[in-house]
């Protein structure tokens, strides 16, 4: 993609996602994310052409990561994140994946944000990677992920929200900037852009198919998706979906999930409501994009 077609591109993206947080009554962090995957969808599938299909969904109870290690326990158990953008690209050649995993920090100060001493457990997971244990993650709960390498990844960032939107770019004002795990937190480059290159493989995470032998990063965004689309699922068969979700979200996670996906999500809802776990929101707000290409 040439300079000024990415240019266009990246303005487009950063108006979009600024009218998605206009007019909220709230601007509490869950706000801003739930406004974001529940507005964003159309709008980016407008923005980005007829080979992109863009779906959302907002879910509130977030899965949290114990740390294995007795050294790690006494700190408290991290969400593992607040927003999951996923990409995954259909072609000729086959199926292509990538990931970026997002925890919303609000902030005066993109520039200049230091991580408080009661979020240093968040901080150690995005950094250090501990072996953990799935907790208020329904039925994966005990399950255990062990993340390599044990050191920041493009794949995981935080999310900063600029409450004061100081500084200026020649796009405008941005509300939504990411920034690479440290103690001392700096905007690297705004959302819009992020999911350009998210989409280029220039930024987050790529994880594989579940048809091959999957690292314990690639099974554990599997894990995210798959938890996300039960509790949606839950969501509709118990006739609490008044909250809106994305419009085609019940496609997208089956084309995501895909591999007998409809087998595996059967099996796993009806694994929720034999625990009585069914009327439990688990999983994590999630943004998905879809490209159909040709080439």
């Amino acid at each position: 993609m040439n300079w000024i077609k990415k240019h266009q591109l990246y303005c487009d993206i950063h108006y979009a996602i600024e009218t998605c947080i206009t007019g909220l009554s709230s601007k509490q962090e869950p706000d801003y994310i739930a406004a974001l995957v529940t507005r964003l969808p159309s709008k980016l599938s407008s923005i980005l052409g007829r080979q992109y299909n863009v779906g959302g969904c907002f879910i509130h109870q977030k899965p949290c990561a114990k740390f294995c290690n007795p050294a790690l326990q006494h700190y408290k158990s991290p969400e593992i994140g607040d927003l999951l953008i996923v990409y995954k690209e259909n072609s000729p050649k086959g199926e292509l994946y990538n990931a970026l995993l997002l925890q919303a920090k609000k902030t005066g100060n993109i520039y200049n944000t230091t991580i408080s001493a009661g979020d240093t457990h968040q901080l150690i997971l995005y950094t250090r990677w501990p072996r953990f244990q799935y907790c208020r993650a329904g039925y994966l709960n005990g399950q255990e992920r062990s993340i390599n390498p044990k050191t920041i990844t493009t794949g995981a960032q935080y999310l900063l929200i600029d409450e004061n939107k100081f500084y200026n770019t020649p796009c405008g004002h941005h509300t939504f900037w990411c920034a690479y795990a440290d103690e001392h937190l700096t905007a690297s480059k705004a959302l819009a852009l992020q999911i350009i290159n998210l989409l280029e493989f220039q930024t987050g995470r790529p994880f594989v198919s579940k048809r091959l032998h999957m690292d314990h990063w690639s099974q554990m965004i599997w894990d995210l998706l798959q938890i996300s689309a039960n509790s949606y699922f839950n969501r509709r068969h118990a006739g609490f979906n008044n909250t809106p979700r994305g419009s085609e979200i019940m496609d997208f996670f089956t084309e995501i999930c895909n591999q007998d996906s409809n087998q595996d999500l059967n099996l796993n809802l009806n694994q929720d409501q034999d625990t009585d776990q069914d009327n439990e929101d688990y999983g994590i707000s999630t943004l998905l994009i879809v490209r159909n290409s040709q080439e």
